[in-house]
């Protein structure tokens, strides 16, 4: 039998280990462009293209309550207000209970999160951007 544990998904960016997840889905990539595109002839021949933009984003939601808010709001502002990329970093998530690997040497938060307060604890969803992910998409152990 195969066991996952939401606890064992570790996400560093920045040399920063993130924590405080929100409830559900937590960690989402979207990639800018497929792997591969494809065109297909009139006479029913298809032929596939390499793409190599292997950049996109991932959105981290935390609780409003996390202490992480506090570190990639400092990263935000500092790499807004510098000229220099202040606010790239390494950005790495693994299922340290599995074989799943996500890495990109340059990333950077594209976009802080749009504030809102609700009855109870809301979330704070944090785009960070990368460059190039190298992803391995890895099952788990048995138990």
């Amino acid at each position: 039998m195969k066991t996952y544990d939401p606890n064992l998904i570790h996400v560093t960016f920045a040399g920063h280990f993130i924590e405080g997840f929100g409830d559900g889905t937590f960690v989402t990539f979207a990639k800018t462009t497929p792997g591969f595109s494809k065109k297909t002839g009139v006479k029913g021949e298809v032929t596939r293209t390499r793409m190599h933009d292997r950049s996109g984003e991932v959105t981290i939601t935390l609780m409003a309550t996390s202490k992480s808010n506090d570190r990639l709001s400092e990263l935000y502002n500092s790499d807004r207000n510098s000229a220099n990329g202040e606010g790239v970093g390494s950005l790495t998530i693994q299922d340290i209970g599995g074989a799943a690997l996500f890495t990109a040497a340059k990333a950077w938060i594209q976009n802080s999160p749009d504030p809102s307060f609700e009855a109870e604890v809301g979330t704070r969803e944090w785009v960070i951007a990368y460059e190039k992910l190298d992803e391995t998409h890895g099952g788990n152990d048995d138990a």
